[in-house]
């Protein structure tokens, strides 16, 4: 999995250089807020680290196609690439199903403990849109800023607690 991963992450660098960014300094404007929601979600055994895992994972990768929608074509490609599953969220899947099936009581701490990881993403993501961060190398390659209302970040202003509609698979959408 880490292999993997850090291939991703090359290719993304790569693109990065590729279109004139230094990668690094692209991706300062995120630093606190994933490190707040690390500081925020430390997981205090090996099932809440699966279950983070899996539930950070899947915020990412629909964020992630959000973003690879207002992208150029070339950069679009790739991080929908990047996404393709893997197969990885199968293990911790198949980890937390024995644990719950070896002691049910198990399923309602790890519920909890999902919904705390959503609403804790959930903060980080408004602090980040709070602070205007716009990707600017972005773009000059065909990204288009979005405003930072609530709107755009996927609630309608009748409805302040709604989520994106790729984040009811979990059953976290209001």
């Amino acid at each position: 999995m880490a292999s993997a991963e850090f291939h991703h992450f090359e290719q993304l660098r790569d693109r990065l250089t590729e279109i004139g960014a230094e990668p690094t300094q692209a991706m300062e404007p995120f630093v606190a807020a994933l490190d707040g929601f690390h500081k925020q979600t430390a997981p205090s055994d090996w099932l809440e680290g699966l279950v983070k895992a899996y539930v950070g994972d899947s915020i990412a990768s629909d964020f992630y196609r959000e973003v690879a929608a207002r992208l150029d074509k070339d950069s679009r490609l790739l991080v929908l690439a990047v996404l393709d599953d893997t197969g990885h969220a199968s293990f911790a899947v198949e980890k937390v199903r024995a644990a719950i099936d070896a002691e049910p009581r198990v399923g309602g701490r790890l519920a909890l403990w999902a919904r705390r990881l959503m609403g804790e993403a959930l903060s980080q993501s408004q602090r980040v849109v709070a602070t205007g961060t716009r990707c600017r190398r972005c773009s000059s390659v065909g990204w288009r800023t979005a405003s930072t209302s609530r709107r755009s970040a996927g609630c309608s202003r009748g409805s302040p607690r709604r989520t994106p509609s790729g984040w009811r698979r979990w059953g976290f959408a209001a």
